[in-house]
């Protein structure tokens, strides 16, 4: 049994008032540069569960990566190598490492917070490393030939997913079997022999070793850009020129030829290498895919740019899409899970430029990024929202857009013609990418300046909303608690924390002090006596049947002493919460129990007088006499009389004679009247 709480009222109004925020600009918390002596770059950022960031890319020289400058400098050599760091989500270095030379492929994480990343080298074929969170090596596997790894997903059981092209004969098994796959080649009047390149999508296991691998070529360029995974299933897009042939040696295989330049697909496999669904699409000019990623709903985006009238829709439908004076513009295409097309949206700017990457939020926002140059309305509707680069300089943008296709935000920050890479999580965005020169990341009036004399890497967060101060409530409740956000149980009394996500990306907090209320039902039995524990309490003693209780009239104190045999329990109530304790079972008292020393009661059966000789009870005070069902029928005081002689008025039947003591002993007897 509960009752109302005011405190809990007032916590919930302030609970739907918060829903109510409104949207904040983005604030900075933090922006670095870090590289070496001459070009340095990301390719890939992930995140923990704790926002701890992961970078990876390449750097040249010596580089140092602490922004504090306590942790020794990374030495690489003079030809490049590779960078993997950790960063707390503060920004702070928490260890940096260099597995050695190469060029920086993907990155992606499993759940335990392993991470696993490609790079490749010419003539030194493709390399998956495995790390584990504390930068520790756990095992490099090889794919020895001409391989390039460009991508790399996880999936739910540890399997493995890495995209590229190769080109000449290739082992894809890196253990000590084979799998070899070799592609066509031309004679070149210089060079003699020279291979095309062919696509390829690999798995390995948890451990590294093959499971399987699947390509698709022609007679040009083509390969896989960017993999993402939905469930058990694999999607992803490329570019070719020519023709390509997916699902190559099958009854079905499906050929593409370009539509004039570079074209672009998107291919779906199921996680055992089996081929679903391809589409093509493509302009007369050098179109691309740079990125692709399904959403809960698997759902697939991909984005990248076109130069001259494209259809979008690579149905049976039309989609058309038209850049600005043929200057190369941005697209964004949806399919659903099964290649339809869903819808297509379009940057396009007074030159050209181009979308490298996406994300989609846990509020189902787009978050795009690429590079442009001149000017570009980033409102896809009636409004504006125009973003300038200066002069004829390349600059790096991010577009936040509502699933409704409204904009939530867009910006510049700086950048070169390389992709730019994302990771929201909470209310935060953290990006990498590179730059050279001096260039201004506070998006607010003020202003953080971060000066690179070569191309550097440089790593921001911004944070879209403020921090909202913690409130502090009380609740009282008789059971265990469901916290206000709906996403926790609380079963004991304490300060807890819990957060609520806003219509915009800003999670409030309140601290919840917790008062579960509930009364001590705990009862000491001592022979007929029964004593509640909870001291701080009303009390309502009753009688257990096999129908539920029955209220005894007048026994409301702590302890009671019940004058007849049965099952009792007792109602705690503690002024907010009430409950009831279990039933004690009460048996022997009067006829049959040995009298104290000295104590006769004669006759007994009688036909209306007792007597009873009192001995060691001669310092009672006062007797009770009651029917059986609990009824006062007599009632008086004595005075040190060494024997009390009782007349019963009442008709016969069984009474029950109660002795109390001053020092608030009693005894009780049973009485027979015949």
């Amino acid at each position: 049994m509960s009752k109302p709480s005011a405190p809990l009222s007032a916590f919930l109004l302030f609970f739907s008032l918060l829903l109510q925020g409104q949207i904040l600009e983005p604030r900075l918390d933090f922006a670095h540069n870090f590289g070496g002596t001459y070009i340095d770059y990301a390719t890939a950022i992930e995140l923990d569960s704790v926002n701890n960031i992961y970078c990876y890319g390449y750097f040249t020289g010596t580089a140092q990566f602490d922004p504090d400058s306590s942790q020794p400098a990374l030495v690489g050599a003079n030809s490049g190598a590779l960078f993997l760091a950790k960063y707390s989500a503060g920004g702070q270095l928490l260890w940096v490492n260099s597995p050695g030379q190469g060029n920086p492929g993907g990155l992606t994480l499993d759940t335990n917070g392993n991470l696993f990343f490609t790079s490749y080298q010419q003539y030194n074929g493709a390399k998956i490393y495995k790390y584990d969170a504390s930068g520790t090596h756990q095992w490099t596997k090889t794919i020895n030939g001409e391989a390039r790894a460009f991508s790399i997903a996880i999936d739910n059981t540890g399997n493995l997913y890495i995209g590229g092209h190769y080109s000449g004969s290739t082992d894809f098994d890196p253990g000590p079997s084979f799998h070899t796959l070799t592609n066509n080649y031309f004679n070149d009047p210089w060079m003699g022999p020279t291979y095309y390149t062919n696509l390829f999508l690999l798995s390995l296991d948890a451990t590294g070793d093959f499971r399987w691998v699947r390509n698709a070529g022609g007679n040009s360029y083509n390969g896989v850009e960017d993999l993402t995974l939905h469930n058990d299933q694999i999607y992803f897009c490329g570019n070719f020129s020519d023709s390509i042939i997916f699902n190559p040696g099958s009854a079905n295989p499906i050929q593409y030829q370009s539509s004039g330049g570079r074209d672009f697909f998107i291919v779906n496999y199921n996680s055992n290498g089996n081929f679903n669904w391809s589409q093509h699409l493509g302009s007369i000019g050098d179109d691309a895919a740079h990125a692709i990623l399904a959403n809960d709903s698997g759902q697939v985006f991909t984005v990248g740019h076109f130069p001259r009238t494209i259809d979008m829709d690579p149905g049976a439908g039309t989609y058309t899409l038209q850049p600005f004076n043929n200057f190369r513009s941005g697209y964004c295409l949806k399919l659903d899970s099964a290649g339809n097309f869903q819808k297509a949206i379009q940057l396009t700017g007074t030159s050209n430029m181009s979308i490298e990457n996406l994300f989609i939020d846990e509020m189902d926002r787009l978050h795009l990024s690429g590079n442009f140059i001149g000017s570009i309305d980033f409102n896809l509707g009636s409004g504006n929202h125009t973003l300038s680069t200066a002069g004829f300089s390349t600059e790096d943008f991010i577009a936040i857009y509502e699933p409704n296709d409204s904009l939530f935000w867009a910006g510049t920050t700086a950048g070169t013609d390389r992709k730019t890479v994302m990771a929201f999580q909470g209310e935060n965005l953290f990006v990498a990418g590179s730059f050279f020169g001096r260039f201004d990341f506070d998006p607010s009036p003020d202003s953080l300046n971060l000066n690179a004399q070569y191309e550097d890497v440089y790593l921001y967060n911004l944070r879209f909303c403020e921090s909202l101060p913690i409130d502090t409530f009380s609740i009282y409740t008789c059971a265990d608690y469901t916290s206000g956000s709906g996403s926790k149980v609380w079963t004991q009394s304490g300060f807890y924390l819990d957060s609520f996500p806003s219509l915009r990306y800003c999670d409030s907090v309140v601290m919840i002090d917790l008062h579960i209320d509930l009364p001590d039902t705990s009862v000491i039995q001592s022979g007929f006596s029964l004593s509640a524990q909870d001291s701080n309490a009303h009390y309502q003693w009753l009688e257990c049947s096999a129908n539920g209780y029955n209220l005894l009239t007048g026994d409301t104190l702590q302890t009671f002493n019940p004058i007849v045999d049965g099952h009792y329990a007792v109602i705690l109530d503690n002024g907010f919460c009430s409950d009831t304790s279990a039933c004690y079972n009460i048996q022997g008292i009067g006829l049959n129990n040995p009298l104290p020393l000295g104590l006769e009661i004669y006759p007994n059966p009688n036909q209306g007088r007792v007597k009873i000789k009192l001995g060691a009870f001669q310092q009672a005070v006062s007797y009770s006499l009651f029917e059986a069902n609990g009824k006062l029928v007599d009632h008086g005081e004595l005075h040190a009389e060494p024997e009390l002689d009782l007349e019963i008025k009442a008709p016969a039947g069984l009474y029950i004679l109660k002795l109390s003591q001053a020092n608030g002993e009693s005894l009780f007897l049973k009485v027979l009247k015949e």
